[in-house]
């Protein structure tokens, strides 16, 4: 490639660097890895091949200093502010109704867990336990050893709880057994920024079978709380040319009152929209329609999402204690013997506040 013919568009993120070029005026995407990630990316793709809708990897080699490079032919309905998931949802957070084209474009992304759902295997690891059961060590022990509150007793919504010292024992003593479950094939780390709406799948680092359960809290998890709101008040790199988000995640602050002396009491309202639940109710009607169950586990699953995506003793001090309460509320919401764990979230979700 003649450099002169090359036009860079660089994102420099905190553990990872990608972008787009244009080579004789065809648009390319790439990323640069380290040698873990750019493995495990180069297996996940093999797996992906007629499985899930993906761009085909043109380019792939050792950069210098651990660093290795890997390029895919560029999607191009993606553009700035327009293409993903992501912008889809940004778009219509403050619509009081979904057009019919919007839930036509929602249903062709849930089309591919439909059919892969069809086909799911009992194991014992799956490619997403990366972001479960492999960040107790590094994450969850690591970032919360010295937390003074969190031996604090804790009411929310006037109801009392488990310190979450003992919630996160619970947690660690689920995820340190050897604990079966049910997977499928997917890209495994399904926020709405690594899928598009025609659709496409990105970042195949987890791509392969993954448990449900994980997928499930992971979309959960990103779609109502993570990508609207944290992400882009802590991550803000993350949503290089999709930046309308950083613009909006003002409206989904909660209402919250704080009283935090011997014991913590928090109050708490939160809020997600319309668009966003609609996409929930859907996911969680494939499930229903491909006969899957989910467990009362998934809230461990939840937990580790709100605790081990970001350290929450960084952030802000409202939303330090608006991450402690999801913690308590999601641990609380179900029953060891709950039965019909996907009704309690539709349930949940029909008596959520919308911006």
């Amino acid at each position: 490639m003649k450099k002169d013919k090359l036009k860079f568009i660089v994102n420099k993120q905190n553990n990872s660097i990608n972008g787009n070029f244009i080579y004789n005026d065809k648009k390319y995407f790439y990323k640069v890895l380290n040698k873990s990630d750019y493995q495990d990316e180069l297996n996940g793709y093999k797996l992906a091949i007629n499985k899930l809708p993906i761009k085909k990897m043109i380019y792939y080699n050792f950069l210098k200093d651990n660093k290795y490079v890997i390029i895919y032919e560029y999607e191009d309905t993606v553009e700035k502010n327009k293409g993903l998931l992501n912008d889809l949802l940004v778009k219509n957070d403050k619509e009081a109704s979904i057009n019919i084209n919007v839930i036509n474009k929602m249903n062709d992304i849930l089309s591919v867990y439909d059919i892969n759902l069809k086909y799911t295997k009992i194991l014992d690891y799956s490619a997403n336990d990366r972001f479960f059961k492999g960040r107790i060590k590094n994450r969850l022990k690591k970032w919360y050893k010295d937390d003074n509150d969190f031996s604090k007793i804790i009411f929310i919504n006037g109801k009392r709880c488990k310190s979450i010292n003992m919630i996160i024992d619970e947690v660690v003593e689920y995820f340190e057994k050897e604990n079966e479950k049910m997977c499928f094939f997917s890209q495994g780390d399904p926020n709405t920024l690594n899928i598009s709406i025609k659709p496409c799948f990105f970042d195949l680092v987890t791509a392969g079978y993954n448990s449900i359960i994980g997928e499930f809290a992971i979309m959960f998890i990103s779609t109502l709380f993570y990508d609207n709101y944290f992400c882009p008040k802590y991550h803000s790199k993350s949503y290089f040319l999709h930046e309308k988000a950083l613009q909006q995640y003002i409206l989904f602050e909660p209402f919250i009152i704080i009283n935090n002396m011997n014991s913590i009491e928090i109050n708490c309202i939160y809020k997600s929209s319309n668009i966003r639940k609609e996409y929930v109710l859907r996911y969680i009607n494939i499930l229903k329609k491909n006969k899957i169950c989910i467990s009362s586990d998934v809230k461990y699953y939840i937990i580790m999402r709100l605790l081990c995506v970001f350290n929450i003793e960084e952030m802000e001090y409202n939303d330090y204690f608006y991450s402690i309460y999801l913690v308590e509320y999601f641990y609380y919401l179900f029953n060891k013997n709950d039965s019909n764990v996907l009704l309690i979230f539709e349930n949940m979700l029909s008596n959520m506040e919308v911006v």
